[in-house]
């Protein structure tokens, strides 16, 4: 199975470095990583300067805070975390956990899960099971 580090190695190697189009709706991005989502993690906000300076440690910080540990999909099966982990980045953690939640309702998964996408004990025992 994969590690997060190998994770975020295959997220970066697919993101690239800094782009700034002006179709792009996510703005000024580097590594994968948004204005936006550099100015929440700096906690003000970060100008194009910065995002274009953005180190590859401050950006595999951010995924493993944000996209990863924070979530909860570190306590996912390890099958599905590297999907779930790629959701995550490309729709936002709670968007990817609700794929979870969505899925396994789907497959006929009983007690049916609040689809919330917050990771607990019952998502983690469905995404098992399913």
């Amino acid at each position: 199975m994969k590690s997060i580090d190998q994770m975020i190695q295959d997220v970066l190697r697919r993101e690239g470095g800094f782009v700034d189009h002006p179709n792009d709706r996510g703005g000024p991005t580097n590594h994968g990583i948004t204005q936006k989502t550099l100015s929440l993690y700096y906690g003000y906000s970060a100008t194009k300067a910065e995002v274009e300076s953005l180190s590859v440690n401050v950006a595999e910080e951010i995924y493993k805070r944000n996209y990863y540990y924070g979530p909860g999909i570190n306590t996912l099966s390890e099958n599905i975390q590297p999907f779930i982990f790629d959701c995550a980045i490309n729709h936002g953690p709670r968007t990817a956990i609700k794929f979870i939640q969505r899925v396994c309702n789907q497959a006929g998964y009983e007690p049916a899960l609040s689809e919330d996408g917050a990771i607990g004990p019952n998502t983690r025992k469905a995404a098992d099971w399913a």
